[in-house]
């Protein structure tokens, strides 16, 4: 297989060498940009001409942003004319936009080099002109339409509960799915990053704009491919591009301050509170937030969601966090400086009760289990980094600090047992052994107890530097950049447990356990990389990639029991050092010096063919020194393995013919990518010993492993009328070869797991995933969003019984599933239907396997109205049902209802809001789940039905008019 890839590539590479025409090689490109003078803004739809130099027209065109074409890249405003490569020829560029002065530029092709294609302009800044009365167009409501390569969203057009923030509206965006940890998907694919007037925003935490920027404040939303940095310096597409949705303000929002305050209490002791401010210059952004809450609860009143039953956050969570992040351009936007602060500490309880049935060929056997837990983490994190510009230079430098501080104390009760109990607790468990449970032992294998302190820390630091290179008399170009990152975990582990198996009340293992453990790493990076433009629309860009690593990762073991005095749990006794267990406690250095070779081919081929490939060679040299129980080992590992990176895929552009449904200018695209990423073991696994330091899970080495390899194949077809409709077809084949499993020996006799590594083949997954989006009526009152998925998957593992090698057991699954919603709006009132559906089909090679077929079917309603008196209600009503299960316990129905009354009053500034959750009481603390291995039921502490009283104050501050 990897001989016929190899010869494809040969066979792409001969495409990219043809040879430019004659008439690519007589003309120059010149590039240029248009920006206003104060803000330096860009400023898209600017009316450009080429004249001569008697002031004749040549040609024109409007500024554009954000449109690719093949590898030539289009952004902040740019025009581009094609003009004869004769030296000493003089143009003159005029920009004409509506409310500024016009502007003039004068260029003579002079100094060209041989290979010198394109040659880039200085910006030209318009002059605001006299300021004009705006007029307001009253226009019917699109939801959604094609602006070229970009999907846009009118804001204005979605009805929304008052007090909402940007997830509601997110959440109501056709095509668009939002996951309840803030990761957005759109027409099937993941945003990478969410911005803010095209900024960046918090990194890579969506949740922090999600939860704290009001709605009210949104014009538009955009989804597009973003050029990354390397590509917006030179223009052209270097392969760093992501797919970012970008949230755009309100003109009134986007000078001075806006101010978002909240606040609010609620039943069984609920509260939250927040504050939001941004500051908005057209060169600056300021944000700033801090919140209190004790909710742990993403739901919000007429929204549709994600949200499940089983997917309903566990424990009781108190949440505090405060940050800050800055975005500030300067000389002429060439420069930028940009980072963020943030802090948070989380403090969470947790009481969860697991019943668990193995199925097993030998019979099934039952665990129960029974935690508490308490946990504070405290995290800090910083990012700064800056942008530097200039013609044929650009550098970026780069640093950042992530610090967690966290304790956990928990304690643990459990028993396995041979036979299904009716009864059973935790106090049973505990006092299983006396004379009040002598009944509740029969089919007892194994019963464990155990309690845990665990305090530490983690702290990673970052640098990075890189460089951007133009040539002046051609249009190559060279890039390099260097990355350090220092990590540190370190962890102080308290462990007391004992272990009984079956009738015997006399524990078989009993400890009384510190651990130490001071981790810590430090990594290098590496890169280099030149483009060879062929033309204007084919290059070569071969690079090298450079990855040393050496990890220290040690654990001291301490068996304080084995003292006179073994202190207080949870605080080191005098003289702990002297019990150190050598046996089990290990020093060991990892390092590894990964270097990879790369040549991107790029072409385009006339104005609808679109080329990209990445092949690569990953050369792996790895070595593990392991030190335990007195005795050294040696790993050694030096493999090598071909990839494909970046995607690479072929793309074809066509448009529709005219059509009034289509809407004009309509287009298609059809996409085939393909991406092969290798991975290696972890050499701990090659280690040639048995640790039993947990007696229930004894984890052996293996002699060797190979790397693994996984093939993404997907065929993407997307259709971009400009009309309100949109659909997108995937159809996706992966492929893993070699996968790294962990598979196990089960001793049914004692509940012991024996745990080894395996590769496994046979493991792949395929679908095909259609997302359809439409909005229609005679008023646009109508809009669908409609997620249809079928799916098939093998998956692999490695289980064995009672001495027996593990074998391969292959798990068989069947996915069909829909996300249907329609909405119909009408003025102010909108009502909305929802239908969730998942039906699965499970089988297994084993024999023992009981094939099941069940469906997930979660239906209702959603409505958000506009009432008189500046009144407004919101609500949802949501049926949770589960069906097809052998074990009829697996059946569960919840209806659940949640609701919003609120009131707006002083011009809007105030919004006072109350909300009920599970108003109708349906909702219980248990969830199911089922898998080849085992059935399980789990009971924790979740509250989901409360009521919660809060009120909303927001206002802006516009800087004064000079």
């Amino acid at each position: 297989m990897k001989q016929k890839i190899i010869e494809v590539l040969i066979a792409l590479l001969g495409l990219i060498w043809l040879p430019a025409t004659a008439q690519d090689k007589e003309r120059l490109e010149i590039v240029g940009h248009v920006f206003e003078n104060i803000g330096k803004t860009p400023l898209q739809g600017t009316m450009v001409r080429l004249l001569d130099a008697k002031g004749t027209a040549i040609d024109s065109m409007k500024t554009r942003g954000g449109v690719q074409n093949g590898n030539i890249i289009k952004y902040k405003s740019e025009f581009s004319f094609s003009v004869p490569r004769t030296e000493g020829t003089r143009y003159i560029i005029e920009a004409d936009a509506t409310g500024y002065e016009t502007g003039y530029m004068e260029f003579t092709v002079r100094d060209l080099g041989r290979r010198e294609t394109v040659k880039e302009l200085p910006t030209i800044y318009l002059i605001r002109a006299k300021q004009l009365q705006e007029v307001t167009v009253t226009a019917s409501k699109v939801k959604f339409y094609h602006k070229l390569d970009t999907l846009v969203y009118d804001a204005s057009a979605f009805q929304l509960a008052e007090g909402s923030m940007l997830d509601a509206l997110v959440n109501q965006l056709p095509g668009v799915e939002l996951k309840d940890n803030g990761q957005i998907y759109v027409n099937g694919r993941f945003v990478e990053s969410l911005l803010l007037n095209g900024r960046d925003f918090f990194g890579k935490d969506n949740q922090l704009m999600l939860d704290n920027l009001g709605a009210y404040a949104v014009k538009d939303i955009s989804v597009y491919e973003r050029a990354g940095k390397k590509s917006e310096f030179y223009g052209k597409d270097m392969g760093d591009k992501d797919f970012v949705m970008d949230v755009r303000l309100k003109k009134e929002y986007q000078q001075g301050w806006m101010v978002n305050l909240e606040g609010g209490g609620g039943t069984e002791d609920r509260y939250m509170g927040r504050a939001f401010g941004l500051y908005f210059t057209p060169y600056s952004q300021i944000a700033l937030f801090g919140g209190i809450n004790n909710i742990n609860d993403q739901r919000k009143p007429g929204q549709n969601t994600t949200w499940t039953p089983e997917s309903a956050p566990k424990g009781n969570q108190k949440v505090s966090q405060a940050g800050i992040d800055y975005n500030v351009s300067f000389n002429r936007s060439q420069d930028m400086l940009q980072g963020n602060v943030t802090f948070a500490q989380i403090t969470d309880k947790q009481m969860v009760t697991t019943e668990r049935t193995n199925l097993l060929t030998s019979g099934n056997t039952y665990d129960y289990q029974y935690s508490r837990a308490q946990m504070r983490t405290t995290q800090i994190k910083q990012y700064n980094e800056i942008n530097f510009k200039r013609k044929y230079v650009a550098t970026s430098i780069g640093e950042r600090m992530n610090y967690t501080k966290y304790e956990n104390n928990n304690s643990y009760s459990a028993a396995t047992f041979d036979e299904e109990k009716q009864t059973m607790n935790r106090e049973i468990i505990d006092d299983i052994y006396s004379e009040a449970y002598v009944d509740m032992r029969n089919g007892l294998i194994n019963r464990s107890l155990q309690n845990n302190i665990q305090d530490g820390h983690q702290l990673n630091v970052a640098l990075n530097y890189s460089n951007y290179i133009k040539f002046k008399k051609n249009s190559d170009s060279f890039s390099y950049d260097f990355s350090g990152q220092y990590n540190e975990d370190k962890s102080d582990w308290f462990k007391n447990y004992s272990i009984n198996y079956g009738d015997d009340s006399t524990p078989a293992h009993k400890q009384n356990e510190y651990y130490n453990r001071p981790n810590k790493s430090y990594t290098f990076n590496a890169h280099a990389g030149y483009t060879y433009w062929l033309n204007d629309s084919r290059y070569i860009q071969p690079e090298y990639y450079f990855t040393h690593q050496t990890r220290d990762k040690d654990s001291q073991r301490y068996l304080l029991d084995r003292l006179e005095d073994e202190g207080v749990f949870g605080s080191l006794p005098v003289g702990y050092l002297s019990a150190l267990d050598s046996d089990n406690s290990f020093t060991s250095r990892y390092q590894d010096n990964t270097h990879q070779l790369s040549i991107r081919i790029s072409s385009t081929f006339g104005k609808h063919f679109y080329l990209v490939a990445t092949p690569q060679v990953y050369i792996f040299d790895q070595s593990l020194d392991y030190r335990r129980g007195g005795k050294f080992y040696h790993v050694d590992r030096h493999t090598n393995s071909f990839a494909l990176a970046a995607w690479t895929h072929m793309t074809y552009q066509f448009d529709f013919k005219e059509d009034p449904f289509m809407g004009s200018q309509p287009m298609q695209i059809l996409k085939l990518s393909y991406l092969i990423t290798p991975r290696t073991p972890d050499l701990a696994y090659l280690i040639p010993i048995t640790d039993a330091t947990d007696p229930l899970n004894i984890y052996e080495g293996v002699e060797s492993l190979d790397n693994e390899r996984l093939h993404k194949i997907e065929l993407t077809w997307e259709m971009k009328p400009r009309n309100a409709f949109g659909n997108t077809l995937m159809l996706g084949y992966y492929i893993t070869e070699n996968m790294l499993t962990r598979g196990y020996s089960y001793n049914t006799q004692t509940g012991v797991r024996t745990i080894r590594s395996y590769n496994t083949n046979g493991n792949w997954n395929r679908f095909i995933n259609n997302t359809l989006s439409w909005q229609f009526g005679s008023k646009k009152q109508f809009s669908l969003s409609s997620i249809s998925r079928a799916e098939q998957s093998y998956m692999s593992d490695m289980i064995g019984m009672d001495m027996t090698e593990p074998v391969k057991s292959t798990v068989k699954n069947w996915f069909l599933t829909e996300n249907l919603k329609i909405d119909w709006q009408l003025g102010k009132q909108k009502l909305g239907l929802r239908a969730d559906v998942i039906w699965r089909d499970t089988r297994s090679t084993r024999e023992d396997f009981t094939p099941f077929q069940a469906t997930t079917l979660n239906y209702g309603v959603t409505g958000v109205f506009k009432l008189p008196a500046n009144f407004g209600f919101s609500t949802d009503l949501t049926c949770y049902t589960r069906q097809g299960y052998a074990d009829n316990t697996l059946h569960t129905t919840d209806v659940v209802w949640n609701a919003r009354l609120s009131y707006t009053a002083f011009k809007g500034r105030w919004v006072f809001m109350l909300d009920g959750f599970d108003i109708l009481n349906q909702l219980s603390n248990v969830t199911y789940g089922i898998n080849a291995q085992a059935r399980t039921v789990t009971y924790t502490n979740v509250l989901p039905r409360y009521a919660m009283l809060h009120a909303q104050y927001r206002f802006n501050i516009q800087p004064k008019k000079r």
